[in-house]
Parts: structure tokens; sequence; C-alpha cells
């Protein structure tokens, strides 16, 4: 089956209850495949090669069948797209949300 991994957890401070709550709701990409989240909410650190190592582990399966979704840290995001494609011979598929169709969009690379 699919995957789609989001780079990093996205969350809010909920108004009301000053709890951290999920952002947006990523629903509509599981159709794509099963969500997986990368890093958990929060700043990253200024060392970031733990942080790569972990994202090495964590797509180190990444295949032609997966996607990234553009969501979360613009690093994160930058950091998980250049592992993925590494790990699937340059060949990436992301996912963004399109505002006017209310759905995501995926585009292909091949860096």
């Amino acid at each position: 089956m699919a995957v789609v991994y989001i780079p990093q957890e996205p969350r809010k401070r909920d108004a009301k209850s000053g709890q951290w709550v999920t952002a947006f709701d990523l629903s509509p990409a599981k159709k794509f495949g099963d969500l997986k989240v990368l890093l958990p909410h929060g700043s990253l650190p200024i060392d970031i090669e733990p942080m790569s190592q972990n994202l090495k582990e964590s797509l180190k399966d990444f295949s032609d069948d997966d996607y990234m979704l553009a969501i979360g840290n613009p690093t994160a995001m930058v950091l998980s797209a250049i592992i993925a494609s590494q790990n699937n011979d340059g060949k990436l598929k992301m996912l963004y949300w399109d505002s006017k169709i209310k759905d995501y969009i995926s585009v292909a690379f091949n860096v």
C-alpha cells in the first residue's frame, strides 16, 4: 500500500482550551495512501544531523508508490523531499493542497 509521508505534524493552539490540536484535516490525502508523520510538531533543532538521521531511517522504504505531502516546517519539507528522492533514484511525488478545488494535487519530479 502507498504511503503519504507528512514531513512535520501540523498543529495549532486552540484559542479556547489552549491545547495543541491538529491544524488541518489531512483526511483527503488518505485516498493516495496511509498517512505517516515523520517529525512531531515543534521547532527544529539548530543541529539537524540527528533529525536527518531520523528521516533517513523513516524514509528508507520510500518508493514510486509513495507521496510526500507539502506541509510543515520548510526545512523539514525540503530535507524530507531530498532524502525520499535519493532513496528512489531521484523520483518523488508530492501532494499539495489546491484551495480552488479543495483537494490535493499530485506533482511528480525526477531530479
